[in-house]
């Protein structure tokens, strides 16, 4: 009797009570299951991680071995990956066993630009790691390249006049794909594409008043040579991505560079990566059927 003389509004609350707190309850159910589910991921790739590490141990003949049973590998790979969580040693190995395989082209980017501001300490680890694997062999001699970002707003009007008439400056020697002497390695963030696009801008706008070129002489290769040439040398674009820790989004790599590339999520983070899911993503990259958009 009592409910049915009460407002209707309070009669709405009352029943509106018990609903919440089921909703809050499946909620609390469902967010406790991810995380569990998330932890015991992680628990089974570190496990996976340390079995690697205590008890497989990757020969560089074994390693050229295997690069020799790619049907096709990649010339560029281009590595993605969490600023929030980058470690450095493990970072350094992945690099070394690319390198293993004959990848002579790597790129490492992570959209906040951490990984650029830790260069050196990088560069220390991986220094470690190819000792460690070629030992009594020769490495490849390290060149690393600056990004898009670094290339362009060091360039003299001179180089930019070079990269507008597509034509090597004299002297400068063209890139080799052949040529396993070196391993050219490149850090990149996600400012660097709105960075050096800025600064592109700005110098084909001075060019343009200098009576270099009209607007009608702009388009991509011209804009592509600037950003990404370096001493009238340019290396292949990345025909392979492969993205760590869930990382979604490829913000700072030159679009028009990355149209014809296979895109690949590893199913893992950097830290818990193996040597036998990172054979397993080249032996994806292997078997893709690259048709270049026919």
């Amino acid at each position: 009797v009592s409910l049915m003389a009460s407002p209707p509004g309070v009669v709405a609350r009352l029943f509106h009570i018990p609903i919440t707190l089921v909703l809050v309850c499946v909620y609390n159910v469902i967010h406790a299951s991810y995380s569990l589910l998330k932890r015991a991921l992680q628990i089974k790739f570190a496990l996976i991680h340390l079995y690697d590490q205590l008890f497989t141990t990757i020969t560089l003949s074994e390693l050229r071995q295997k690069g020799k049973t790619l049907s096709q590998s990649p010339k560029h790979l281009a590595i993605v990956l969490d600023s929030e969580s980058l470690c450095l040693s493990k970072l350094a190995t992945v690099v070394v066993w690319a390198l293993g395989v004959g990848i002579r082209n790597i790129t490492l980017h992570d959209i906040d630009g951490k990984l650029k501001g830790d260069q050196k300490d990088f560069l220390k680890f991986l220094e470690h790691e190819e000792r460690k694997l070629f030992r009594g062999s020769s490495a490849p001699q390290l060149v690393v390249r600056p990004s898009p970002a670094d290339i362009v707003s060091k360039k003299s009007p001179q180089e930019v006049l070079c990269d507008i008439q597509n034509k090597p400056q004299e002297g400068t020697v063209a890139y080799d794909e052949t040529n396993s002497d070196y391993f050219h390695l490149t850090f990149t963030c996600a400012r660097d594409s709105t960075d050096a696009m800025a600064t592109c801008i700005e110098k084909l706008v001075s060019a343009s008043k200098d009576g270099i070129l009209s607007s009608e002489d702009i388009d991509i290769q011209m804009i592509d040579n600037i950003l990404t040439s370096q001493s009238g040398s340019k290396i292949p674009d990345p025909d392979f991505i492969l993205k760590l820790d869930q990382n979604m989004v490829q913000a700072g790599l030159l679009p028009w560079q990355t149209r014809y590339s296979e895109i690949m999520q590893a199913q893992c983070s950097l830290s818990s990566l193996s040597f036998s899911s990172f054979w397993n993503c080249l032996e994806y990259y292997s078997r893709r059927n690259k048709r270049f958009g026919k």
